[in-house]
């Protein structure tokens, strides 16, 4: 194979201390007849559906203006494929923080949807763990198997509802503090992957509450998405991820 014949034409390693290496494979014969079984596979769009978004409607405005033709840069768009098998993919959780106060009667908001336990350790099952409900406190909470108070949209499926992300959106951000999807897209959540950011959030907003949520298994996206159900924004983080910038595709033939 490349990588085994020669050495990479880039090697180098991330701020994050990811190491990259990349062989460029020239796209003869040979190569085609590997990639040739991939036509019969299904892909799905894991990070970077608004690029790909972008992508289709750039074309679009292109060939609203000119003839585009059939080998034309703006008729693709980069890619890096991945086997969903692959042990080195990996889902990291995205955690959710509110820089408000939670309300003194949380607990009687949140219904019978959890059990909520009062815990020094974070360990065992949990939908979310809740660092700061009771100032300086953790919490664990897991679901009962009750409705979750919020508004779920009609028509999504009980297996949407149930991912860490949904169940925190619904049945804790809205109960709790009224937050809507345009709140939230207008700021009211902050999102990290990052356990010391975390921790850093709540050193600068002590009345603060943080949610640590646990990963959404690659099952579960594929089974949404086959569903035709697309995840919640701010619900997956791929690792590791391509270095930016290593190739560049012009969009001018």
């Amino acid at each position: 194979s490349t990588v085994a014949s020669r050495e990479p034409d880039v090697l180098g390693t991330s701020i994050d201390g990811d190491s990259h290496r990349l062989w460029a494979i020239e796209s003869g014969t040979f190569e085609m007849r590997q990639l040739a079984p991939l036509l019969a596979e299904s892909f799905y769009i894991a990070d970077g559906h608004h690029r790909y978004e972008t992508a289709v409607n750039y074309r679009d405005w292109r060939a609203a203006s000119e003839v585009l033709g059939p080998s034309h840069p703006a008729r693709f768009a980069m890619s890096a494929i991945v086997a969903a098998s692959d042990p080195g993919l990996v889902i990291r959780p995205i955690h959710r923080m509110v820089p408000r106060e939670a309300p003194s009667d949380w607990m009687d908001r949140l219904g019978d949807a959890f059990a909520v336990a009062h815990v020094k350790l974070v360990r065992g099952e949990a939908d979310a763990v809740a660092i700061n409900l009771n100032p300086g406190q953790v919490h664990r909470l897991r679901r009962t198997g009750s409705p979750l108070r919020g508004s779920i949209p009609q028509g999504m499926s009980d297996e949407w509802a149930a991912i860490a992300p949904n169940v925190l959106r619904y049945g804790v951000l809205e109960p709790l503090w009224g937050i809507s999807d345009d709140d939230l897209r207008a700021g009211a959540v902050v999102y990290s992957h990052d356990c010391d950011e975390v921790l850093e959030f709540l050193d600068d907003n002590p009345h603060g509450v943080a949610f640590l949520l646990n990963p959404v298994s690659i099952e579960s996206v594929i089974s949404l998405a086959d569903k035709g159900e697309r995840m919640p924004q701010k619900s997956t983080f791929f690792h590791p991820k391509l270095g930016t910038g290593l190739v560049f595709n012009p969009l001018d033939a």
